[in-house]
């Protein structure tokens, strides 16, 4: 059975052959793209039967008196698939946002070890963030039965 496998996947180890390599990339990407898609599509049917449902809860469930119509029905699946896009566009925009100042996090990362050297070796910043000095508050010593020391030895 491993060998099945290697044999199916043996095109990739050919240096000869880059194509093949490059259709292999693009088929993984296709199936995640695709299997995305495909729970896109799934989350927008549930969200549509949802939105269809609205106008029978509220004649029903929490007592409006309104004429349930199928322009009204479909005015509310339209409104549900609408919001259910638009959330999901913002969604992806997020994601897509942290990862984009990650990647400028790193490419800057080089230009900022080289300031604060610039500011160590000019003596700014004076070794401590933000350029300020932290002085250590003593904390008043609790006596206790076991920690008794004279005034002498403090």
């Amino acid at each position: 059975m491993d060998n099945n496998l290697f044999c199916m996947l043996g095109f990739l180890g050919d240096a000869g052959n880059p194509d093949a390599k490059l259709m292999f990339a693009v088929f993984v990407v296709f199936i995640i793209v695709a299997y995305k898609a495909l729970g896109a599509l799934k989350n927008t049917v549930i969200i549509s039967v949802i939105s269809a449902c609205f106008p029978f809860v509220l004649d029903r469930v929490l007592g409006f008196d309104i004429d349930i119509t199928l322009e009204l029905v479909l005015f509310y699946v339209v409104c549900g698939v609408v919001l259910y896009l638009l959330y999901e566009l913002f969604k992806m925009f997020y994601k897509t946002s942290k990862v984009f100042v990650g990647i400028i996090g790193i490419l800057m990362f080089p230009f900022v070890l080289v300031l604060k050297f610039l500011g160590w070796l000019l003596g700014f910043g004076g070794g401590e963030k933000g350029g300020k000095e932290k002085k250590k508050k003593k904390k008043p010593r609790k006596h206790s039965k076991h920690n008794i020391r004279s005034e002498e030895e403090e």
